[in-house]
């Protein structure tokens, strides 16, 4: 469509009508078929894997490398260039676009389907991912660059950026970082009529806090603001006031088209561009460049460009406001945004709420104040930010198509959590350093005169700040319980049912023999833990393993949570909130009970042991499992696995203890390894003298080789399709490291994405993580490993929150990648295990791994 042309063109362009002419270039963009119809802009970061650092322009296999690459997928695309540089290019669907710094932006056509709009991003990252792996980049999509500050950014050759830039350095504090160093999520929707129009704008700048806060994912980047969040807001009102923030008298009752292009003539128009040529304009207004010139379609384009509020008027509204996001977040963005403001009723409730309160721009932007300080915990318009996004959200679901709703949900988990609370630890410490060093040193104290303090060493370190879930994630968790137990037992079953299916996994005939050994009570999966990487804010995971026999780490759990009465900030927060946790050892001996009620053999009151190799074991979990047993009224003992007799059916103890019942913490390696002395143990397991939890069928899916199983054809065909879009979804891929299964070259090529751990073992001993490792390291390593029972495996990047160490660490702030244990009785979610560690690589035991404990807030 164009602008309608007078007879004759020379009068209608003339300078002295450029308001009417930009008045009537929105009046056309109205629409008159009133589909709700979307169109997205997401800008990317292109990064490099092992520094995180940006991928520049001009640097050998940069981003004009990549553009080169990217658009020869594309038979059809036209290149976007100015003189023999190449920016971007178009398809049907989408074009490619650099911003300032190379920041990669899509622009997908408006669809009228969020469905669409998936399918086409999907397809675009599709094709892009692939030649960004080869090169060892990744495509990253957040609000602010997360590690090359801006002066270190180069300025793609474009002359109308090279002039822009001159201009920012002297406009406001911020205006180089807003080029370079920030990414966003543009949604544009359109406009029915001028009221239309108006009722959208003040609508989208009303709401402009609040789909700031929500698509948030960079805050308190610079430690020396104020700010803790909304970070490119404050980069944005730093930039510069007469284009960028508020149009002004935006909330005037009768705001119009006119208004809008009066706001334009008498913006500074910085440069002015014909084609690929460019010119300063040195101060001068809009109204001032064009006084004595004609302008065209291109110039009106132009002008619009040149200025940046946080809602752009084009033909269609522009809402700039968020960050650029992780995609499930940025798909709820565009659903929420899609319900609200083309849902009429709630337009006319915006309406009357800036009536009736007589919103003005300083009204916006003292909530974005609110906000920017504290989060969450801020007010939108005097009401809690919390409780006003949730019943946005909920209003936008409803206003949503059947089949669009599901594109929301992760924003209603996003506000669920328990953000606000672990954001209020931090601002409490920030506030009181020196009272919290000395708790946490107290807490140190009490910790070496506790349980953790054994074999002569402190076995736990912990930070200041716990885990802090709601009873929404806990729901999620027994979803994912629920899910991933089911899957496990369908497993078990089919290996103990089918000899072919035993072919799949990698068991001596030596193991096999003992998980054939009937258990003989209702139930396959007594106990175990499932280790996952578990994303905060958006609720997604990725299964790291799963451990069953030997399961530990529920007396640490306790401890520590007794313990955190001794933290300063913590008992400044409970006088907030209620907080409530897991009781792991009582659970556990009724889970034990329930199943040997249905022990073929059982008896009225049996004897328990608890099992293990006692030189490795954690003699006072086992200690605190004794007296919860005893306090059933059971007798429990614990025992050396070595040390048992078997005499005429029946297993003893060295003392001659005889037991009925075992809790076995004995890991299944171990015992391989040490068969020879073993052998009353063994005897007594095959000729099944005894209750035995877990029996040796919980190895099928300890052993790591379990999530390369999943992905089989012959598994995929007893497991449902949900189960399989779980599996796929959730657990990385995994791959026997050897000949058979991955090149050694493949592996050495893509160190990053890539971990190598023994096939049965535990502690995070023997695993490497190729990210951790320089390339000669890593090779060497794959060489030494290739063939000797290790797997390879996809490796999941980890959800990283900030926590501080004063008892054991530098009493500074630091990123701590997270590892959530799941604890399972039976079926059912029993417990929470939180374990962090610094870096990126993995948390080990015996090295970084910090333990918090886990609450659940009430």
């Amino acid at each position: 469509m164009t602008i309608p042309l007078k007879n004759n063109f020379n009068d209608y362009f003339n300078s002295k009508n450029l308001k009417k002419i930009l008045t009537d270039y929105f009046f056309e963009g109205i629409k008159k078929e009133k589909k709700k119809n979307i169109g997205v802009e997401i800008e990317h970061f292109i990064l490099r894997k092992d520094t995180g650092t940006a991928v520049s322009y001009s640097e050998e296999k940069g981003i004009l490398y990549i553009l080169k690459q990217h658009i020869l997928c594309y038979p059809a695309a036209k290149p976007i260039e100015e003189g023999h540089n190449l920016f971007g290019f178009k398809t049907n669907d989408f074009s490619v676009t650099l911003e300032p710094a190379c920041q990669y932006e899509v622009s997908i056509v408006q669809q009228e389907k969020i469905e669409d709009i998936y399918k086409i991003y999907q397809n675009f990252c599709n094709v892009l991912n692939p030649i960004l792996d080869k090169l060892g980049y990744f495509l990253c999509r957040a609000g602010q660059q997360p590690v090359s500050k801006t002066e270190e950014l180069e300025l793609i050759p474009k002359n109308r950026y090279r002039f822009m830039s001159q201009y920012f350095k002297t406009s406001g504090t911020k205006g180089l970082d807003m080029m370079l160093s920030t990414a966003s999520t543009q949604v544009s929707v359109d406009y029915f009529s001028q009221e239309d129009f108006k009722n959208k704008i003040q609508t989208s700048y009303l709401l402009t806090p609040v789909f700031q806060l929500i698509s948030e994912t960079v805050s308190d980047i610079d430690k020396n603001k104020n700010s803790y969040h909304l970070i490119r807001e404050d980069i944005w009102r730093n930039t510069d006031n007469d284009r960028c923030g508020i149009v002004p008298n935006v909330f005037l009752k009768d705001y119009n088209f006119e208004m809008y292009a009066k706001y334009l003539c008498s913006v500074q128009l910085i440069l002015k561009q014909k084609g690929n040529i460019a010119v300063s304009t040195q101060n001068a207004t809009v109204e001032q460049v064009y006084s004595y010139e004609q302008t065209d379609r291109q110039d009106i384009e132009h002008i619009i460009s040149m200025v940046f509020p946080t809602v752009r008027v084009k033909q269609y509204l522009e809402i700039r406001g968020a960050d650029s996001m992780p995609e499930k977040q940025m798909f709820a963005y565009i659903a929420f945004v899609k319900g609200l403001i083309y849902s009429q009723k709630m337009l006319e409730l915006c309406q009357k709420f800036i009536i009736k309160h007589n919103i003005c721009e300083k009204d916006v932007a003292d909530t974005q104040n609110s906000l920017m300080k504290y989060g969450y915990n801020g007010k939108i318009y005097g009401k809690s930010a919390v409780n006003v996004i949730k019943k946005l959200l909920s209003f936008a679901k409803k206003e949503l198509d059947e089949n669009e709703k599901k594109y929301i949900e992760p924003f209603f988990y996003l506000i669920s959590k328990a953000y606000s609370v672990q954001k209020e630890y931090k601002l409490f410490i920030n506030n009181n350093i020196e009272q919290n060093r000395k708790s946490m040193a107290a807490l140190k104290g009490k910790m070496e005169q506790s349980a953790l303090y054994f074999n002569n060493r402190l076995t736990s370190k912990t930070l200041s700040i716990p885990k802090i879930y709601t009873k929404e994630t806990v729901a999620k968790f027994n979803d994912i319980v629920k899910t991933m137990y089911g899957i496990c037992v369908k497993v078990i079953k089919e290996y103990i049912n089918n000899a072919d299916y035993r072919k799949l996994f990698p068991f001596s005939k030596q193991l096999e023999e003992l998980i054939l050994v009937p258990n003989g009570y209702n139930g396959l999966l007594p106990v175990a833990r499932f280790d996952i990487f578990f994303h905060e804010d958006t609720g997604e995971f990725y299964f790291c393993e799963i451990n069953t026999d030997g399961t530990s780490g529920m007396n640490e759990n306790k401890i520590l949570e007794e313990m955190f009465i001794h933290n300063f900030a913590h008992k400044e927060i409970t006088k907030k909130y209620n907080f409530t946790e897991f009781e792991m050892f009582d659970s556990w001996v009724k889970t034990f009970l329930s199943l040997y009620n249905t022990y073929k053999n059982k008896i009225s009151k049996p004897n328990i042991a608890i099992v293990d190799f006692l030189d490795k074991a954690t003699i006072k979990e086992f200690e605190e499992f004794v007296k919860h047993f005893q306090k059933f009224g059971l007798n429990c003992k614990i025992c050396d696995i070595r040390d048992l007799k078997f005499e005429n059916g029946k297993l003893f103890s060295k003392q001659g203890y005889k037991i009925d019942a075992i809790y076995r913490r004995a890991v299944t390696s171990d015992i391989l390894d040490n068969i020879t002395d073993i052998k009353p143990f063994i005897d007594a397991v095959k000729k099944q003298a005894v209750f035995l939890a877990g029996s040796f069928c919980t190895q099928i899916i300890h052993n790591k080789y379990f999530f390369n199983v999943l992905y089989n054809e012959r598994t995929k065909a007893f497991l449902s399709e949900q189960e399989n879009i779980f599996i796929q979804q959730h657990i990385p891929y995994t791959v026997l490291f050897s000949k058979e299964f991955i090149n050694l070259e493949t592996a050495f090529k893509n160190k990053n994405e890539y971990i190598l751990k023994p096939i049965d073992s535990y502690a995070s001993n023997g695993v490497f993580a190729g990210m951790e490792l320089d390339d000669k390291t890593w090779q060497q390593k794959a060489k030494e490993l290739y063939g000797k029972n290790y797997i390879c495996q996809k490796y999941c990047p980890q959800y990283q929150t900030e926590n501080i160490d004063f008892a054991f660490g530098d009493g500074s702030w630091h990123k701590y990648i997270n590892m959530t244990g799941l604890f399972v009785y039976n079926g059912n979610l029993s417990g929470i295990y939180s374990r962090l560690a610094q870096g990126n690589g993995i948390i080990a035991s015996y090295r970084n791994e910090r333990t918090v404990p886990s609450f659940i807030v009430k």
